[in-house]
């Protein structure tokens, strides 16, 4: 579907049915059955819709924002620099528009939310909006949700003697103008953190003899307790991670990537006991489901290894169907029961994140697929964004400037978004639905 000029804001008719499968392009006319308003939408039946899909174009300030109801272009929306990263708040409301690089944090209301009205909730549907209220932080770059909160990593600048910390905050903070706690660390460093409740787990440097020019790097991790809307340290655990790059938490376990193996916390009421788990490969990365306590560890060279905290195990897992097979981009579906894998030939694997990450799909979405990252000139990577309102998934393709919209459960693409520029990040946003078959 070729995007074409946004209205202001448009009321769409529910009865009207998208039904065309595999489209490339499609009616360029406009809606006659829409309604131009400046009020807010309020549906009081079950209807949620779709979503709205946020892409930004690399080096550009422009985010456009389209209703994934019938595929039109909401809105378009300039932040103060390109972003850097886009993700969605904690309820999905907002879009967090990370600028990395000059040191900004802007917010995008994306016009989609729920209001209580008795028993129930009606969804309000609104024009995409910038916020005025900006987080001002050296070099933002890690970010996770855990529930209703979010958390921002921010990793200072050593040259400059800035410190690194964290905000924490949610949908409600971000429409009151504020954020719910903060902390500022002693030193500056490329860290990370996990939220646990009233706690936080996050990186702190112990040793520094060893460490990069521009950026001091984590060695240990610390627990934090949070203090009204402050934090205090109340320990360094004793095991180190040299190395330390990536987290994940689990309903028990969080774990620390490191070069020597991965360092598990286990949270037991409000007692934390760590413990490292050797190996000689270092793990970069970390990804699993909330839910559950097994992770998934890759490498920068793309090895994938499970890893069992409780059994203290690390154990390689091969996913590729073939030797030279490469993954173009990874993610968690919104349900975080799959590990999605967007491979070199064009497919997408599914990985049960429940049984050990084992296969159980594997289909064609792509027909031509970007260059691989260590090809030249590389400037733009596919990325994948999960819906959180059904089994649907958004790939990106830089190749020919598409967006895919591909179904999990057809394991097939329903639908192919003609762009006239080239898309860089994206990110979902909506009122997200119960998943009643999935106990949490």
């Amino acid at each position: 579907m070729t995007l074409q000029t946004p209205v202001h804001f448009r009321k769409k008719v529910l009865s009207v049915v998208f039904a065309t499968l595999f489209i490339s392009a499609c009616d360029s006319g406009s809606n006659d059955s829409t309604v131009v308003t400046e009020e807010p939408i309020v549906d009081h039946g079950d209807h949620h819709g779709k979503g709205r899909l946020a892409i930004a174009e690399k080096d550009q300030t422009l985010i456009r924002f389209i209703d994934l109801d019938d595929h039109s272009l909401l809105e378009e929306i300039s932040t103060t620099n390109p972003a850097g990263y886009l993700y969605a708040s904690p309820s999905g409301r907002y879009l967090t528009v990370v600028q990395r690089d000059q040191h900004l944090v802007e917010f995008i209301d994306g016009g989609l939310s729920q209001v209580a009205h008795g028993d129930h909730f009606d969804t309000v549907e609104q024009a995409p909006s910038l916020q005025d209220y900006q987080l001002h932080a050296t070099k933002p770059t890690h970010y996770n949700t855990i529930g209703e909160q979010a958390a921002l990593y921010f990793d200072g600048n050593k040259v400059a003697g800035e410190s690194s910390g964290f905000y924490l905050f949610d949908d409600k903070s971000i429409e009151a103008g504020t954020h719910t706690a903060s902390h500022t660390m002693d030193t500056s460093m490329h860290g990370t953190l996990q939220i646990r409740g009233d706690y936080v787990l996050s990186t702190v440097v112990q040793d520094f003899s060893e460490q990069n020019v521009d950026y001091n790097m984590p060695d240990s991790v610390a627990l934090f307790e949070l203090h009204g809307d402050h934090f205090h340290q109340e320990q360094i655990f004793e095991a180190t991670c040299p190395g330390l790059h990536g987290s994940f938490q689990g309903e028990n376990w969080t774990v620390f990537g490191c070069s020597d193996g991965v360092l598990a916390i286990e949270q037991v009421g409000t007692t934390f006991i760590a413990k490292k788990i050797a190996h000689d490969i270092g793990i970069g990365t970390l990804k699993g489901s909330n839910h559950q306590d097994k992770f998934l560890g890759i490498t920068r060279s793309q090895e994938t290894f499970l890893i069992d905290p409780l059994l203290g195990e690390i154990t390689e897992i091969d996913w590729k169907v073939a030797p030279d097979v490469s993954m173009l981009a990874h993610a968690t579906d919104a349900h975080q029961e799959h590990f999605m894998v967007l491979d070199s030939l064009g497919y997408l694997n599914l990985f049960d994140i429940e049984n050990n990450y084992v296969p159980v799909q594997r289909f064609k979405v792509l027909e031509v697929v970007a260059p691989a990252a260590d090809a030249a000139p590389v400037t733009i990577k596919h990325k994948i964004a999960a819906s959180s309102s059904q089994e649907v998934v958004f790939i990106t393709n830089p190749a020919d400037n598409t967006i895919l919209e591909v179904d999990l459960v057809a394991m097939k693409v329903t639908n192919t978004i003609q762009l006239d520029f080239t898309p860089n990040i994206i990110a979902w946003l909506g009122v997200k639905e119960e998943h009643a078959d999935h106990a949490h």
